[in-house]
Parts: C-alpha cells; structure tokens; sequence
C-alpha cells in the first residue's frame, strides 16, 4: 500500500491511500483533480500526476508554472517545459519516488509512505524519516531495489477492488497445448442476443462491403482453465529482446512487433499446424505466486469472448519471467495498414462497414459487463476470408489487465505510452471507474487516426501527452478532413466528446446510429 500524507498547506492532515494502480491529480481543478487547492497561486490547474502502483509510484509534472519539488529538486515548471518544446518532447518531467519522499507544490506538502502488502511488498525500514518542516530529510535507498516475493497468504488477496481467493493448485503448463473446438453453437453472428431479422441485417451489411466481411470463427476454445506458470524463481533464463521463446507446442517464425510491455510472435502450433500469434509481456516487478494465479485465472474471462469480431485468446501461462498468451493470427495485420494500402480506392462505406463490425465485437463484450480500456490503431486487426477482410479487435482486456495487477508498472507514465492519444479523459480522473463510454472514445479516436493520420486532440509538439488528454478537446472531423463524408464524421464527432455524459453510452448506441445513417445513404 501507498499512503500519501499532506503534512503542510491548506489540506494538512489529509491522507490518501493506494492499494494497487491508481491515478492521483493534484491542482486547482476542483472538478477533475483528486486533491484540489484553490486558493493557492503558486498551485497551476493541472500541476502534477502521480501514478501509483504500489510499491511503485511516479510523479510526472504537467507543464506547471512554478514545478514541482521532490525532496528539494525542482522539477518542471514553464522555463523547463519551454526548453522541452524546443527539443520536440511531449512529455513532462518525471520522477520515481520511494518510501518517505517529499512533494512540495506552491503551499503544500505531501509525503510518500511505502507499506507491506501481501502481493508485493516493501520493508518498512526502507526510506526517509517523517517529515519535518525546519529538518531537510535524508536521503534513501532505492525502495524498488527490497521488493521482494512473500510468503503465499492464508486469506484473501486484494487484486483491484475485489477480493479474490486462493485458486486451486494449477493444472500444468501444457494444458494449453490442446485446444479442442467449441461444442456450443457456431460462433460469431448468432451468439449475439439480437432478433433474427437485426442478425441478417449484419450478414447483409458486412456481405454488401468491397473490403470487409463478417464471419463465423471456427477457432478453437480453452478448456476449464487457462494455462500455468513457473514460480518467481525460475529455472528458465531471461530471454532476451528478439530472441525466440523456447515452448512445447509451439514453434517461432517470426517476431511480429515489440510493444512497451513485451512482444508478439508468429508462431506453429506443432499439434496441427496451424498459424497463431504468441505474446510475451514481462513483469516489471516481482509478484507472490497467488497474485500470478489470480491474473492468470482472471483472463479466462477474455477467452470466453468468442466473436468473429474479437481476436480469439486460446489459452496463456507463465514462463520463467514472463507471461504468454496464445491467440488467433490475423494475416492481414493492422487494420490502418490495410486502409493506407487502399487508400484510392477507399470510400466511406468502406470505412463505415469496418466501424460497424467492430462495434459488434465491441458490443458483444460491452453485452457481457467487460470494458477494454485500451483500443488503439494497433489493437485493430484484419485476417482474411475468402476475397474479403475481417476487421478484429485485439487485446481484450489483456493489457490492461495485465497493468491492473501490478505487473507493469507504472505505464501511464512512460514517456512512449502509446495509448494516450487515444485515451478518454476519465482514464486519468477516474482510473478504476471506466465504463463502455470510454471505449466508444477510444475506438472513434483510433478511426479518427486512421482517417486523417492526425491524433485526435493535435500533433502540437511542445504540448505534454497527459495534459492533453486532460484539457485538450477533439476538433470537428470535418474541420481537419473536409472531405469526410458528413453523416459518418457526425457519428465519430459525438463518440469523441470530452464529457463521457455526451456521447453514446456503449458501443451498441453507437451502432445504432452508425446503422440509422447508413441506412439514410443506401448502404444497407
């Protein structure tokens, strides 16, 4: 756990505290802000963001006037952000903070406490003495160097907000090797609970594209579990960046990218040949055995989501330092790509189609209570059927799980987050508590991308990520592409507002509407 208390200032006395990752915004912004002071100058509207995911926590300034102060050091503030334009950066000053740092901004004081927990911990010996006003407090050591694996807990665990119990003994690290076909119904348009007659609109409008088409996945599904996992200690090496896993049941062809957290493999599944993508994301930080069983039961929930829509998870485990998982292998890569090369023979209806199925996919999960919360450009895929592409979204709650249990981080504030230019506001102000809206956002900003190859709220280079994503609005599509076909610009305009109240509620509002205009032009 991480307690920040307020030892100096308007808000003395005050404490916050953080059982796992989290978002705290300090300024003058009493609606967005977790900690506001108003009648401090010296304090900016947006002064700083402190990401915590504890033990770890890091505080990024955000273009404040006057900076922000750890233990003494001055951090920001408009003259250093001034010199960061000159150099092309976006991103504010950060600094990693450790057990007893000091936080000074205008009039107050806050100071960093680092407390056991069960999952991840941290001595309590480690770090600063309390804070004293008329006392410069000595220096520590790093409190990230003493993280180190508990003992497994009798109780409960904390993950997130939920308590989650001790899983059974895990079943063995090949279980995923099989994958048996699914033995309910076909999988793809009828698993949505939708009247027969909206079921053919769908088939309709996907069989009326020149470039995408629905389709039933025949892709095969987990069994009662998902995967295993070595323990903490190892007897695997670290593999190194570019380097071929080495996993029974899987033979590496090719790396298929690298990413913040890890990298994406096209691999052979031995047992029949078939093409499947493998990602590897690697903890950041050491994590109890229980809290690796938790996540790892936790993505049993992605591979239930069987849409012809989504990219199917087949199954995931633990390798020495790393977590894999195995999905389906989209052939046609990234859905902009495909956009890019079609570029003169693209019209709006094809774009529109595209939108369309992914809300679908989008809508079938939002059906079930899940929320992605990480849609970007790189998450929208395209695999092939036929003549015909599927457009796919990727990642289902994988990433982001990932970072919800405390495996990665603290990667909001990465300085190449390349999730921020899509990012709704409330991500920031209310990190736990997103909802399908959010979604809607970040899929309309990814299409937003992909249509004028500009970021959503602007390309200004002097301007830091997070204070965009804070104070930056999305201007009119038109107003950037005149040429954008009016009614589908309307439709991504309204997804795009800032106020989460103002735009469609889930990805099957949105839908609708998408459905209503292109019904309005002729395209269904």
């Amino acid at each position: 756990m991480i307690r920040i208390e307020v030892k100096k200032g308007p808000m003395q006395g005050k404490v916050f505290t953080f059982e796992d990752h989290d978002i705290f915004l300090f300024g003058r912004d009493e609606q967005h802000c977790h900690a506001s002071i108003q009648e401090d100058p010296f304090v900016s509207r947006h002064h700083f963001l402190l990401e915590v995911n504890p033990p770890l926590s890091r505080l990024r300034d955000l273009g404040s006037r006057n900076g922000t102060f750890v233990n003494g050091t001055k951090h920001g503030g408009r003259a250093t952000f001034a010199a960061a334009e000159e150099n092309a950066k976006v991103a504010g000053p950060t600094v990693d903070l450790t057990n007893g740092d000091v936080i000074t901004a205008g009039k107050t004081v806050f100071q960093v406490f680092v407390e056991n927990q069960k999952n991840i911990t941290a001595p309590h010996d480690i770090g600063r003495a309390p804070y004293q006003e008329d006392e410069p407090a000595a220096p520590s050591p790093d409190i990230r160097r003493t993280i180190c694996e508990m003992p497994s807990p009798n109780a409960a665990s904390h993950v997130g907000r939920q308590t989650i119990h001790e899983l059974p003994p895990s079943l063995g690290r090949q279980t995923i090797v099989e994958m048996p076909s699914p033995s309910g119904p076909s999988i793809g348009r009828q698993t949505i609970n939708e009247p027969a007659d909206r079921r053919d609109e769908i088939a309709l409008i996907a069989g009326r594209a020149t470039m995408v088409e629905g389709a039933s996945s025949t892709a095969g599904a987990l069994g009662s579990h998902v995967g295993h996992h070595e323990t903490a200690a190892s007897p695997f090496p670290q593999r190194q960046l570019g380097e071929f896993p080495i996993l029974q049941g899987f033979e590496f062809n090719q790396s298929l990218g690298t990413g913040s957290l890890g990298e994406v493999f096209l691999a052979k599944r031995t047992l029949d040949n078939s093409p499947v993508a493998v990602k590897f994301l690697a903890s950041r930080i050491n994590i109890a055995k229980e809290a690796q069983d938790e996540f790892l039961q936790g993505m049993e929930t992605s591979a239930r989501l069987r849409h012809r829509n989504i990219v199917q998870l087949y199954g995931a485990g633990k390798l020495g330092n790393e977590f894999y998982f195995v999905t389906e292998y989209c052939d046609g890569g990234s859905l902009a790509r495909l956009f890019r090369a079609k570029k003169n023979s693209l019209q709006a209806k094809h774009i529109a189609v595209s939108l369309y199925l992914l809300l679908d996919g989008l809508s079938y999960a939002h059906d079930k209570g899940l929320v992605h919360r990480d849609i970007k450009p790189s998450n929208l895929l395209a695999t092939r059927k036929k003549k015909r592409w599927i457009p796919k979204i990727s990642d289902f709650g994988l990433n982001k799980a990932f970072e919800k249990a405390g495996f990665s981080g603290t990667p909001l504030t990465e300085t190449t987050a390349s999730s921020l230019p899509y990012m709704p506001r409330e991500l920031l102000t209310d990190y736990k508590y997103v909802n399908p809206a959010s979604d809607v956002f970040s899929l309309a900003a990814s299409f937003y991308r992909i249509i004028t190859g500009r970021f959503p709220r602007g390309d200004d280079k002097g301007s830091d990520s997070l204070s965009l994503v804070l104070q930056g609005e999305v201007p009119l599509l038109r107003k950037r592409y005149p040429g954008m076909h009016a009614g589908l610009a309307e439709v991504l305009d309204t997804a795009l507002r800032t106020e989460c109240c103002e735009r469609y509620p889930n990805a099957r509002e949105m839908q609708n509407a998408l459905r209503a205009m292109m019904k309005k032009e002729g395209w269904v």
